[in-house]
């Protein structure tokens, strides 16, 4: 698909694991200070009562994406050993020059240095396991959808 000629701004959406929460406040400075992104709001935390009702929530996260099932799987079983479960969440906007159906170069980038800064922090980092950020329209509106079902609001 063509991309178009002039940048539109475009709105996204980031969940902050509970592997990533206690460097939440990095991730979301990282956003900010990225050339390319705006707007962000503030973030929201949602701390799940069992482990059950954040499986829920991951699982209705990636059921659209393609994401493995053994990857998914390993990444759950992570996370639901930590003391507390609970995610950061905030919405942010880029300035975009491609189809809304493709993957955006600046979000794409902004993700992979964030996550290069906050891993390299970690002891025990295992792939993506910090944060989940929406990079298509597709994605932003199935995310907004699961964070809406539980009960998530921006």
């Amino acid at each position: 698909m063509k991309s178009s000629t002039l940048p539109i701004t475009r709105d996204y959406i980031a969940v902050v694991w509970p592997t990533g929460y206690d460097y939440r406040a990095e991730i979301y400075a990282q956003y900010a200070a990225h050339s390319e992104t705006s707007g962000l709001s503030e973030i929201v935390t949602k701390t799940f009562g069992s482990p059950a009702d954040f499986m829920s929530f991951i699982y209705d996260v990636y059921k659209n994406d393609d994401l493995s099932r053994e990857i998914l799987a390993h990444k759950t079983k992570i996370m639901v050993r930590l003391p507390q479960l609970r995610c950061a969440v905030f919405s942010f906007s880029c300035s975009s020059s491609v189809s809304e159906n493709l993957v955006d170069p600046a979000v794409l980038a902004v993700k992979t240095s964030t996550r290069e800064l906050v891993a390299a922090k970690m002891d025990d980092y295992y792939y993506d396991i910090l944060f989940h950020a929406t990079d298509t329209k597709a994605e932003l509106d199935s995310l907004s959808a699961v964070l809406a079902r539980h009960g998530i609001t921006l």
